[in-house]
């Protein structure tokens, strides 16, 4: 496979970062630099990527108000592996409280009752999302 030169005749540089690419490549979208970089197998020899405060606040209202962090990774054009560390530093990640014993035993009761995973979790403080996944590790 042979490579042709680009208009702007650049050759990759170790350190540009996706936004100095976008403008020397008349405006191509991060998405197709980023796989295009991939393919000519120089992804990791480009330069992280710094947060702006802008990403910062986006993140913020992002989390804040509950989207999915496929969601959040597809609208930042970010990686998990970028947004977990991010969340953690901005003290936006949630805190997951251990189950202690005694709550693991009032939960067996309440699924024997036939309690449904919303009306356990009003009753034990949690989310729907912690009852099923204790449910799904323990029962």
């Amino acid at each position: 496979m042979e490579l042709k030169e680009n208009k702007v005749n650049m050759k990759p540089r170790i350190g540009l970062s996706i936004e100095d690419m976008q403008e020397r490549l008349n405006n191509r979208t991060k998405k197709a630099i980023s796989v295009r970089r991939r393919k000519l197998g120089l992804a990791d020899k480009i330069q992280q990527r710094k947060w702006s405060e802008s990403e910062e606040k986006k993140l913020k209202e992002l989390v804040e108000n509950g989207i999915d962090i496929n969601e959040i990774c597809e609208k930042l054009d970010r990686k998990k592996s970028s947004i977990f560390p991010k969340k953690q530093e901005l003290g936006l990640a949630k805190s997951y409280n251990t189950w202690s014993n005694k709550e693991t035993e009032k939960l067996k009761l309440l699924v024997k009752k036939g309690y449904t995973n919303k009306q356990i979790a009003e009753k034990m403080n949690r989310t729907v999302q912690s009852i099923i996944g204790k449910r799904k590790r323990k029962l």
